[in-house]
């Protein structure tokens, strides 16, 4: 994945289904973190994030087009 920060699972999700891959989600179980999140717990990480993400989508959708 080229994206190191948040856009990697999307670009993830892309690249598979660019090329046919079947995806499956398996549930994990897991310990809830202790503490605030730096992302969702601040408007600024939900926007940054989000923001990064989207860009990643659309860059992706440019890719179909050019």
């Amino acid at each position: 994945m080229a994206d190191p920060e948040y856009g990697w699972t999307v670009e993830m999700q892309i690249k598979a289904s660019k090329q046919d891959l079947r995806c499956l989600e398996v549930p994990v179980s897991y310990l809830k973190r202790i503490g605030k999140s730096k992302i969702s717990g601040t408007i600024r990480g939900v926007v940054g994030a989000g923001a990064k993400i989207l860009h990643t989508i659309f860059s992706a959708a440019l890719e179909v087009f050019l």
